[in-house]
């Protein structure tokens, strides 16, 4: 009975802990270099918004797995926030931290219409630590890129059409 309650306290304390974070900005995680100018989180109030409101729902729908993980998806995004090709990985490999990305990810849908429309990759880091003794964390990290649309081809001048 006292290791029933343990369990149970230690799940509480990882789920107050991750709760937690979606109070504070995410910081950005060690590696990962600032985004290009003009290429994605920055700009506009409408895009920090639009992550920001995703963020929320993600945490709420993630169930971070025990130990610490790492795990990257990146979906392309359209206007009307239908997502398609969407690709997961984790470091080190880890089958529970993309099942739980992955679930957070679908129980999230369906997303926005993207604020400035177009189609853009929406790239979301999860990271987590969970220990035995109840230290847990856990935060994801958000980051959108517009995809520039195809630039169609001029047909070149037709050099008769000036006589």
């Amino acid at each position: 009975m006292q290791s029933r309650k343990l369990m149970v306290l230690m799940s509480v304390a990882m789920a107050v802990t991750c709760l937690a974070a979606t109070a504070k900005p995410a910081a950005r995680p060690a590696g990962h270099a600032a985004p290009a100018s003009g290429a994605s989180n920055k700009g506009t109030a409408a895009n920090v918004a639009y992550l920001t409101r995703l963020r929320g729902k993600l945490m709420n729908n993630w169930n971070p797995p025990s130990g610490k993980n790492h795990a990257i998806l990146t979906t392309t995004v359209n206007a009307d926030g239908t997502v398609g090709d969407v690709a997961l990985s984790s470091t080190p490999k880890s089958a529970d931290a993309e099942i739980a990305a992955s679930e957070a990810f679908a129980k999230s849908q369906p997303l926005e219409a993207l604020p400035g429309g177009g189609q853009s990759k929406l790239t979301l880091t999860y990271e987590s630590n969970a220990d035995p003794h109840g230290d847990s964390n856990c935060n994801i990290y958000t980051q959108i890129t517009p995809i520039a649309a195809p630039k169609t081809a001029t047909p070149p001048a037709d050099p008769g059409a000036a006589k």
